[in-house]
Protein backbone atom coordinates (compact mmCIF):
# COMPACT_ATOMS: atom_id res chain seq x y z
CA UNK A 1 0.00 0.00 0.00
CA UNK A 2 1.25 3.36 -0.86
CA UNK A 3 2.01 6.20 1.74
CA UNK A 4 -0.47 8.79 1.89
CA UNK A 5 0.67 12.75 1.57
CA UNK A 6 -1.35 15.41 2.44
CA UNK A 7 -1.54 18.94 0.14
CA UNK A 8 0.56 20.62 2.98
CA UNK A 9 4.43 19.12 3.21
CA UNK A 10 6.77 20.09 5.55
CA UNK A 11 10.58 18.88 4.49
CA UNK A 12 13.21 19.28 7.11
CA UNK A 13 16.25 17.89 7.98
CA UNK A 14 20.42 19.03 8.34
CA UNK A 15 22.37 21.17 5.52
CA UNK A 16 22.92 19.09 3.25
CA UNK A 17 20.61 15.89 3.72
CA UNK A 18 19.09 16.79 -0.08
CA UNK A 19 16.27 18.59 0.90
CA UNK A 20 15.99 20.83 -2.17
CA UNK A 21 16.88 17.90 -4.29
CA UNK A 22 13.84 15.44 -2.46
CA UNK A 23 11.33 18.61 -2.64
CA UNK A 24 11.91 18.97 -6.24
CA UNK A 25 10.92 15.44 -6.84
CA UNK A 26 7.78 15.53 -4.44
CA UNK A 27 6.55 18.58 -6.29
CA UNK A 28 7.23 17.02 -10.03
CA UNK A 29 5.52 14.00 -8.51
CA UNK A 30 2.49 15.28 -6.73
CA UNK A 31 2.09 18.97 -8.76
CA UNK A 32 2.23 20.80 -5.25
CA UNK A 33 3.97 24.25 -5.52
CA UNK A 34 7.68 24.54 -3.76
CA UNK A 35 8.48 26.89 -1.62
CA UNK A 36 12.13 27.25 -0.73
CA UNK A 37 12.33 29.17 2.83
CA UNK A 38 15.74 30.25 2.30
CA UNK A 39 14.86 32.85 -0.48
CA UNK A 40 12.22 34.11 1.46
CA UNK A 41 14.19 34.61 5.01
CA UNK A 42 16.71 36.79 3.75
CA UNK A 43 16.31 40.51 3.09
CA UNK A 44 18.63 42.22 0.73
CA UNK A 45 22.43 42.49 1.54
CA UNK A 46 21.94 39.08 3.63
CA UNK A 47 20.07 40.90 6.75
CA UNK A 48 18.46 38.63 9.20
CA UNK A 49 14.94 39.98 9.80
CA UNK A 50 13.23 39.67 13.09
CA UNK A 51 11.80 36.87 14.31
CA UNK A 52 8.41 38.59 14.40
CA UNK A 53 8.66 39.64 10.85
CA UNK A 54 9.66 36.05 10.08
CA UNK A 55 7.11 34.22 11.26
CA UNK A 56 4.25 36.80 9.73
CA UNK A 57 6.27 36.33 6.36
CA UNK A 58 5.97 32.28 7.06
CA UNK A 59 2.30 33.02 8.16
CA UNK A 60 1.30 34.62 4.54
CA UNK A 61 3.31 31.90 2.49
CA UNK A 62 1.55 28.85 4.20
CA UNK A 63 -1.71 30.70 3.80
CA UNK A 64 -2.56 28.24 0.80
CA UNK A 65 -4.04 25.06 1.46
CA UNK A 66 -1.29 23.37 -0.91
CA UNK A 67 2.56 23.56 -1.11
CA UNK A 68 5.78 22.08 0.12
CA UNK A 69 7.91 24.00 2.44
CA UNK A 70 11.81 23.65 2.07
CA UNK A 71 13.37 24.28 5.08
CA UNK A 72 14.97 23.72 8.53
CA UNK A 73 14.52 27.04 10.74
CA UNK A 74 14.16 25.31 13.94
CA UNK A 75 12.83 28.39 15.48
CA UNK A 76 9.95 29.03 13.75
CA UNK A 77 9.45 25.16 13.13
CA UNK A 78 6.26 25.03 15.62
CA UNK A 79 4.60 27.26 13.50
CA UNK A 80 5.01 25.27 10.22
CA UNK A 81 3.95 21.92 12.28
CA UNK A 82 0.68 23.49 13.20
CA UNK A 83 0.20 24.13 9.40
CA UNK A 84 1.25 21.12 7.81
CA UNK A 85 -0.31 18.18 8.01
CA UNK A 86 2.91 15.66 6.36
CA UNK A 87 6.05 16.06 8.01
CA UNK A 88 9.22 14.28 5.91
CA UNK A 89 12.26 14.14 7.72
CA UNK A 90 15.49 13.47 6.20
CA UNK A 91 18.14 11.95 8.46
CA UNK A 92 20.60 11.35 6.24
CA UNK A 93 24.18 10.26 7.82
CA UNK A 94 25.92 13.19 9.11
CA UNK A 95 28.98 12.58 7.03
CA UNK A 96 27.17 12.93 3.68
CA UNK A 97 25.52 16.01 4.90
CA UNK A 98 28.91 17.25 6.06
CA UNK A 99 30.72 16.47 2.52
CA UNK A 100 27.23 18.04 0.64
CA UNK A 101 26.97 21.18 2.54
CA UNK A 102 30.84 21.93 1.91
CA UNK A 103 30.77 21.08 -2.03
CA UNK A 104 28.17 23.49 -1.96
CA UNK A 105 30.25 26.10 -1.69
CA UNK A 106 32.31 25.68 -4.43
CA UNK A 107 29.02 25.74 -6.48
CA UNK A 108 26.80 29.00 -7.28
CA UNK A 109 23.73 28.73 -6.75
CA UNK A 110 20.98 28.93 -9.19
CA UNK A 111 18.97 31.24 -7.83
CA UNK A 112 19.35 33.93 -4.51
CA UNK A 113 17.48 36.30 -2.55
CA UNK A 114 16.95 39.52 -3.88
CA UNK A 115 19.31 41.75 -3.69
CA UNK A 116 21.94 39.41 -2.34
CA UNK A 117 25.49 38.65 -3.79
CA UNK A 118 26.65 35.85 -3.12
CA UNK A 119 30.78 35.80 -3.43
CA UNK A 120 32.77 32.87 -3.77
CA UNK A 121 35.10 33.43 -0.53
CA UNK A 122 31.31 33.84 1.58
CA UNK A 123 30.20 30.48 -0.36
CA UNK A 124 33.25 28.87 0.88
CA UNK A 125 32.71 29.81 4.61
CA UNK A 126 29.55 29.36 4.69
CA UNK A 127 29.86 25.61 3.34
CA UNK A 128 33.04 25.08 6.26
CA UNK A 129 30.24 26.54 8.83
CA UNK A 130 27.54 24.45 7.66
CA UNK A 131 29.67 20.87 7.65
CA UNK A 132 30.80 21.93 10.85
CA UNK A 133 27.13 22.15 11.94
CA UNK A 134 25.82 18.94 10.55
CA UNK A 135 29.04 17.24 12.07
CA UNK A 136 27.58 19.12 15.84
CA UNK A 137 24.21 18.37 15.03
CA UNK A 138 24.41 15.02 13.55
CA UNK A 139 22.82 13.02 16.67
CA UNK A 140 20.63 15.87 18.44
CA UNK A 141 18.75 17.59 15.50
CA UNK A 142 16.52 14.42 14.19
CA UNK A 143 15.57 14.08 17.47
CA UNK A 144 14.92 17.48 18.58
CA UNK A 145 12.30 17.65 15.53
CA UNK A 146 10.76 14.60 16.32
CA UNK A 147 10.17 16.04 19.47
CA UNK A 148 8.72 19.55 18.05
CA UNK A 149 6.41 17.21 15.64
CA UNK A 150 4.87 15.03 18.69
CA UNK A 151 4.21 18.69 20.14
CA UNK A 152 3.28 20.66 17.81
CA UNK A 153 2.32 18.29 14.87
CA UNK A 154 -0.04 15.38 16.28
CA UNK A 155 -2.04 15.93 13.64
CA UNK A 156 0.16 15.08 11.05
CA UNK A 157 2.40 12.34 9.39
CA UNK A 158 5.64 11.97 10.01
CA UNK A 159 7.60 10.12 7.56
CA UNK A 160 11.76 9.83 8.82
CA UNK A 161 13.62 8.84 5.10
CA UNK A 162 17.40 7.51 6.34
CA UNK A 163 19.04 6.61 2.87
CA UNK A 164 18.29 7.22 -1.15
CA UNK A 165 16.98 3.95 -1.41
CA UNK A 166 14.27 4.61 1.75
CA UNK A 167 13.64 8.03 -0.64
CA UNK A 168 13.45 6.06 -3.86
CA UNK A 169 10.60 3.93 -2.12
CA UNK A 170 8.90 6.77 -0.63
CA UNK A 171 8.38 8.31 -3.99
CA UNK A 172 7.24 5.55 -5.83
CA UNK A 173 4.65 4.91 -3.12
CA UNK A 174 2.90 7.64 -2.76
CA UNK A 175 -0.81 6.65 -3.25
CA UNK A 176 -1.69 10.30 -4.79
CA UNK A 177 0.88 10.06 -7.47
CA UNK A 178 -1.67 7.96 -9.61
CA UNK A 179 -4.31 10.80 -9.37
CA UNK A 180 -1.94 13.69 -10.88
CA UNK A 181 -0.99 14.80 -14.20
CA UNK A 182 0.17 12.39 -17.00
CA UNK A 183 2.99 14.99 -17.35
CA UNK A 184 3.96 14.92 -13.96
CA UNK A 185 4.25 11.05 -14.02
CA UNK A 186 6.58 10.84 -17.06
CA UNK A 187 8.98 13.34 -15.14
CA UNK A 188 8.99 11.52 -12.21
CA UNK A 189 12.04 8.59 -13.92
CA UNK A 190 14.45 12.11 -14.43
CA UNK A 191 14.12 12.39 -11.18
CA UNK A 192 14.75 9.14 -9.81
CA UNK A 193 17.89 8.75 -12.32
CA UNK A 194 19.01 12.51 -10.00
CA UNK A 195 18.78 10.23 -6.95
CA UNK A 196 19.96 7.06 -8.49
CA UNK A 197 23.46 9.16 -9.20
CA UNK A 198 23.90 10.12 -5.98
CA UNK A 199 23.30 6.37 -4.92
CA UNK A 200 25.68 5.42 -7.59
CA UNK A 201 28.79 7.74 -6.96
CA UNK A 202 28.38 6.99 -2.73
CA UNK A 203 28.40 3.34 -3.31
CA UNK A 204 31.20 3.34 -5.52
CA UNK A 205 33.18 4.41 -2.79
CA UNK A 206 31.07 5.47 0.70
CA UNK A 207 33.62 7.75 1.98
CA UNK A 208 34.38 9.63 -0.79
CA UNK A 209 32.02 12.69 -0.05
CA UNK A 210 33.48 12.89 3.02
CA UNK A 211 36.51 13.13 1.42
CA UNK A 212 35.42 16.95 0.48
CA UNK A 213 35.14 17.47 4.72
CA UNK A 214 39.29 17.24 3.60
CA UNK A 215 38.66 20.32 1.91
CA UNK A 216 37.29 22.38 5.30
CA UNK A 217 40.74 22.82 6.13
CA UNK A 218 42.54 23.56 2.56
CA UNK A 219 42.10 27.61 2.25
CA UNK A 220 43.68 27.84 5.71
CA UNK A 221 46.49 25.91 4.49
CA UNK A 222 47.13 28.13 2.07
CA UNK A 223 47.30 30.73 4.43
CA UNK A 224 50.10 29.11 6.16
CA UNK A 225 52.16 28.20 3.04
CA UNK A 226 52.01 32.14 2.27
CA UNK A 227 52.60 33.08 6.08
CA UNK A 228 54.63 31.06 7.37
CA UNK A 229 56.32 28.61 5.13
CA UNK A 230 59.36 28.35 7.07
CA UNK A 231 57.61 26.65 9.97
CA UNK A 232 56.44 23.14 10.47
CA UNK A 233 52.74 22.78 11.46
CA UNK A 234 51.55 20.06 13.46
CA UNK A 235 48.19 18.51 13.81
CA UNK A 236 47.49 20.46 16.93
CA UNK A 237 48.10 24.16 15.38
CA UNK A 238 46.15 23.41 12.26
CA UNK A 239 42.86 22.49 14.07
CA UNK A 240 42.99 25.42 15.66
CA UNK A 241 43.26 27.36 12.86
CA UNK A 242 40.61 25.86 11.45
CA UNK A 243 38.69 26.51 14.09
CA UNK A 244 39.75 30.20 14.33
CA UNK A 245 39.00 30.89 10.73
CA UNK A 246 35.56 28.76 9.99
CA UNK A 247 34.28 29.74 13.93
CA UNK A 248 33.61 26.12 15.06
CA UNK A 249 35.15 23.84 18.41
CA UNK A 250 38.39 22.81 17.81
CA UNK A 251 36.23 19.66 18.95
CA UNK A 252 34.35 19.16 15.38
CA UNK A 253 37.51 20.51 13.42
CA UNK A 254 39.28 17.53 14.95
CA UNK A 255 36.11 14.99 14.34
CA UNK A 256 36.46 15.81 10.77
CA UNK A 257 40.61 16.10 9.90
CA UNK A 258 40.43 12.44 11.70
CA UNK A 259 37.17 11.16 9.57
CA UNK A 260 39.06 12.85 6.00
CA UNK A 261 42.42 10.65 6.97
CA UNK A 262 40.49 7.27 7.91
CA UNK A 263 38.60 7.90 4.64
CA UNK A 264 41.34 8.88 2.58
CA UNK A 265 43.62 5.88 3.63
CA UNK A 266 40.61 3.37 3.20
CA UNK A 267 40.89 4.61 -0.69
CA UNK A 268 44.19 4.06 -0.92
CA UNK A 269 44.54 0.64 0.63
CA UNK A 270 41.49 0.03 -2.40
CA UNK A 271 43.58 1.77 -4.99
CA UNK A 272 41.13 4.80 -5.12
CA UNK A 273 42.58 8.48 -6.21
CA UNK A 274 41.41 11.03 -4.01
CA UNK A 275 41.45 14.37 -5.94
CA UNK A 276 40.81 17.32 -4.30
CA UNK A 277 40.74 20.05 -6.64
CA UNK A 278 43.21 23.03 -6.25
CA UNK A 279 44.97 21.18 -3.52
CA UNK A 280 46.52 17.76 -4.90
CA UNK A 281 45.46 14.44 -5.39
CA UNK A 282 46.30 11.36 -3.44
CA UNK A 283 46.96 8.04 -5.47
CA UNK A 284 48.65 5.10 -5.26
CA UNK A 285 51.58 3.88 -7.64
CA UNK A 286 53.39 0.44 -8.51
CA UNK A 287 56.59 -0.37 -7.00
CA UNK A 288 58.89 -3.30 -8.09
CA UNK A 289 60.66 -5.61 -6.59
CA UNK A 290 63.88 -4.08 -5.61
CA UNK A 291 66.91 -5.41 -3.72
CA UNK A 292 68.41 -3.59 -0.69
CA UNK A 293 71.09 -3.81 2.08
CA UNK A 294 70.51 -4.40 5.47
CA UNK A 295 72.05 -1.36 7.13
CA UNK A 296 73.23 -3.50 10.48
CA UNK A 297 74.52 -6.53 9.05
CA UNK A 298 74.88 -5.84 5.00
CA UNK A 299 73.28 -8.75 3.99
CA UNK A 300 70.87 -8.23 0.78
CA UNK A 301 67.42 -8.28 1.55
CA UNK A 302 64.80 -8.65 -1.78
CA UNK A 303 61.68 -6.13 -1.03
CA UNK A 304 58.71 -7.98 -2.71
CA UNK A 305 56.95 -5.56 -5.21
CA UNK A 306 53.94 -3.91 -3.78
CA UNK A 307 52.00 -0.48 -4.03
CA UNK A 308 53.29 3.21 -2.55
CA UNK A 309 51.14 6.16 -1.56
CA UNK A 310 52.00 9.39 -3.32
CA UNK A 311 50.93 12.89 -3.58
CA UNK A 312 50.63 15.18 -6.27
CA UNK A 313 50.43 18.68 -5.60
CA UNK A 314 47.52 21.15 -7.37
CA UNK A 315 48.05 23.99 -9.41
CA UNK A 316 46.94 26.11 -6.64
CA UNK A 317 48.90 24.86 -3.85
CA UNK A 318 52.13 24.74 -6.01
CA UNK A 319 50.96 28.71 -6.99
CA UNK A 320 50.20 29.29 -3.33
CA UNK A 321 53.80 27.64 -2.45
CA UNK A 322 55.36 29.38 -5.06
CA UNK A 323 54.43 32.77 -4.10
CA UNK A 324 55.36 32.99 -0.20
CA UNK A 325 56.99 36.42 0.47
CA UNK A 326 58.95 35.08 3.39
CA UNK A 327 60.67 32.21 1.83
CA UNK A 328 61.53 34.44 -0.95
CA UNK A 329 63.14 36.89 1.12
CA UNK A 330 65.01 34.07 3.27
CA UNK A 331 66.42 32.90 0.29
CA UNK A 332 67.31 36.10 -0.96
CA UNK A 333 69.33 37.29 1.99
CA UNK A 334 71.01 33.74 2.24
CA UNK A 335 72.79 34.59 -1.33
CA UNK A 336 73.66 38.67 -0.19
CA UNK A 337 75.67 36.46 2.80
CA UNK A 338 77.03 34.56 0.40
CA UNK A 339 78.22 37.43 -2.15
CA UNK A 340 79.59 39.33 1.35
CA UNK A 341 81.55 36.76 2.34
Amino acid sequence: MGNRLGSRVLVDGLAGSGKSTFSRALSVRTGLPLIYLDLQYWKPGWVHPSESEWREKQRRLLADDAWIADGNYRETLDLRLERADTVVLLDTAWWICASRAFVRGFRKPGELPEGCKYPALQRLRDGCRMAGVACRDRGSYPEQVRAMVSQHGQHARLYVLRSTRAVHEFLNSLAGSATRAAGDRRDAPSISCTFANHRRGFDRFRSLSTISCHLLYTSTIYRCFQEECSMTLYKTELVRRVAKETRLSQRVVNEVLDTAHATIKLALRQGTSVVLPGFGTFYTRARGERRVRNIRTGEPITVPAGRQAAFRAGEHLKHAVSLAPRQRGRRRAVVEDEDAA
